[in-house]
């Protein structure tokens, strides 16, 4: 079995997998446990943190909202929804379009943890220090505005026109999402998609909702920020000094609601009788809008050099989804009207152990899949 091999090499310690095929579950079930260690196995119910996924579920899905309302054009400037970029030359003609394409020019990512002082966290919980970043951990007030967000804006822009992966871009793409909500992002998310979707547990800030123990510890070892387990938190430093809200992650959910927000797409916007995106929007953000990169508006698109296998050399042109960071996937296939979901917690008990990407589990899975339905 393709998941007991990254069990075994210690890819990861457990796993959830669900496949819909024409609107059905076809496939649904849990692996392993939440640690190497400990007794806790894994259920299909249990809650991940999605990371990146975060990208399309949050931020790209709010935007694509915003932009069938006439609030946020693609092909506006950034300078349109964030001030301070309209007196910065190399950053105020930067379009929408050029961020959710990783195009802009950004940076990939910011070591902000670096730039702690010893004075900046603490151990107690006050309004001094408000933002908490892990159990019994807290960083000082106002922290964001006044170091991170000021160092992403002075971020020399070197790239633009390239293809460069970048967190950055939806940093930025939060503060416009915000900005023209006046909403903040989990709360616009909810309101506008999870909630009427019927998703129990997707969101972010998972502790204050449901019990530690049903959410899958990420990291206990980060080597960065955080020497301690790290169970319903966000397991990226950046979001985590954000609060837990942020554009390129934060964002938690069990593989249920994974199924349903990608249905959702699949279906073209629609689910359970109530339209939540026009199909033209649709098509927009997943087609591929570039000829620099594979990629579509914020989403995630096949890889046109089939030696990678990403996300599967049998998959359609038509495919589009998203990674996480922490060993997740989703996958929406509409010609075999197809969705994948692969949750699991790559990252526990740190991120050395490289396993679940070099044995390829996620695309090795999608092939099985593939070969299954094609037959």
């Amino acid at each position: 079995m393709i998941i007991k091999q990254a069990i075994n090499a210690k890819g990861t310690p457990g796993a959830v997998v669900m496949i819909v095929k024409d609107g059905k579950v076809i496939f649904n079930n849990a692996y392993g446990k939440h640690t190497y260690s400990g007794n806790r196995a894994m259920r299909i119910q249990d809650i991940f943190d999605m990371a990146s996924i975060t990208k399309v579920a949050a931020t790209t899905a709010t935007t694509m909202d915003l932009y069938e309302k006439g609030k946020i054009g693609i092909d506006s400037t950034i300078g349109t929804y964030i001030a301070r970029t309209r007196e910065m030359p190399e950053k105020k003609t930067i379009t929408v379009k050029e961020v959710l394409l990783h195009q802009a020019g950004f940076y990939p990512y910011i070591k902000f943890y670096e730039k702690l002082k010893p004075n900046d966290t603490d151990t107690i919980f006050s309004d001094r220090y408000p933002t908490q970043l892990a159990d019994k951990y807290y960083l000082r007030a106002n922290y964001y505005n006044e170091v991170m967000w000021p160092e992403m804006l002075q971020d020399k822009v070197l790239t633009r026109g390239k293809y460069v992966y970048s967190d950055l871009s939806m940093y930025y793409m939060k503060e416009m999402v915000e900005k023209v909500a006046e909403t903040p992002l989990n709360k616009y998310a909810d309101q506008k998609y999870y909630s009427p979707l019927g998703m129990q547990t997707a969101g972010f800030l998972p502790r204050t909702r449901f019990k530690k123990d049903q959410i899958v510890p990420t990291t206990e070892n980060d080597g960065w920020l955080r020497n301690m387990l790290v169970q319903g938190f966000v397991n990226d430093p950046g979001a985590a000094m954000l609060g837990g809200v942020s554009g390129h992650a934060g964002f938690f959910a069990n593989a249920n609601d994974m199924a349903i927000f990608c249905q959702m797409l699949l279906n073209k916007g629609s689910y359970g009788g109530t339209t939540y995106l026009k199909t033209s929007t649709i098509d927009l953000f997943t087609s591929k809008q570039s000829n620099v990169s594979r990629r579509g508006l914020g989403f995630d698109r096949k890889d046109p050099d089939l030696s990678k296998g990403y996300p599967s050399t049998l998959a359609s042109d038509e495919v589009f989804g998203h990674t996480g960071y922490t060993g997740t996937a989703i996958w929406i296939d509409p010609k075999y009207n197809l969705v994948y979901v692969f949750l699991s917690n790559r990252v526990y008990p740190d991120d050395v152990n490289k396993s679940l990407n070099t044995l390829n589990i996620r695309s090795r899975i999608q092939d099985v899949i593939y070969r299954a339905i094609k037959k």
